[in-house]
């Protein structure tokens, strides 16, 4: 089986016109370690490859999923209110508030909004040259 016939054989183990739900078992380690593997897989339904820890890391993978994975015009993120580093970095990078989900998440007995960022790929490259010249 080719590497991207075995991706869409993956992803179809969780579409279907019914799923059931059981407890993971020994038996199923193999499998789910596997999908751990798989790069076209994790792009589907894990975060953990987009989890940059840096804002130079951040600007290189904006970087290359514009251009080189999702040949994208736009990039969006959410971001919950209280954390407040994040959403600077965000601004610094060039990011706009787009709108809020007031009083989305529940969290140690208090409410708090989840606010929606985006990016279009020329005000990335905007950012970028500004960056870069001065």
């Amino acid at each position: 089986m080719t590497g991207s016939a075995e991706a869409v054989r993956k992803a179809n183990l969780l579409v279907g016109d019914r799923v059931r739900l059981t407890a993971i078992d020994e038996n199923d380690m193999a499998t789910i370690a596997g999908w751990y593997q798989d790069t076209h897989f994790l792009r589907l339904y894990d975060s953990a490859p987009a989890y940059p820890k840096t804002e130079k890391q951040i600007q290189e993978r904006i970087k290359e999923s514009q251009d080189d994975e999702l040949n994208l015009h736009r990039l969006c993120l959410t971001v919950f209110s209280y954390n407040e580093a994040a959403i600077a970095l965000y601004r610094q990078l060039g990011f706009r508030h787009e709108g809020t989900y007031r009083e989305h998440l529940q969290r140690d007995g208090q409410r708090h909004d989840m606010h929606l960022y985006g990016i279009l790929r020329r005000e990335w490259e905007e950012s970028r040259v500004t960056d870069e010249s001065g």
